[in-house]
């Protein structure tokens, strides 16, 4: 999604969702939940940087850090 297509879905200017991204200003909370719902992720990713971690995210982390892959997924919050 674009910056422009963000801003029009939360119906605010292209601008302030740029600082948005940016950290210059922080939404709303009317602002954050049309965006999470525009995005179709949960308020709470928006809020605190959070997701989930993939499969093949898991599988290169193990490798990194030669662990088996199962205790790592075992290991991380959900």
């Amino acid at each position: 999604m674009t910056v422009a297509e963000a801003a029009r879905q939360i119906r605010t200017l292209v601008v302030q969702v740029s600082c948005y991204e940016s950290g210059r200003t922080r939404p709303r909370a009317r602002a954050v939940q049309a965006l999470a719902a525009a995005l179709e992720v949960d308020v709470l990713e928006l809020e605190q940087g959070r997701r989930p971690v993939s499969d093949a995210e898991v599988t290169k982390l193990a490798t990194v850090l030669a662990v088996d892959a199962d205790r790592l997924r075992r290991a991380l919050p959900t």
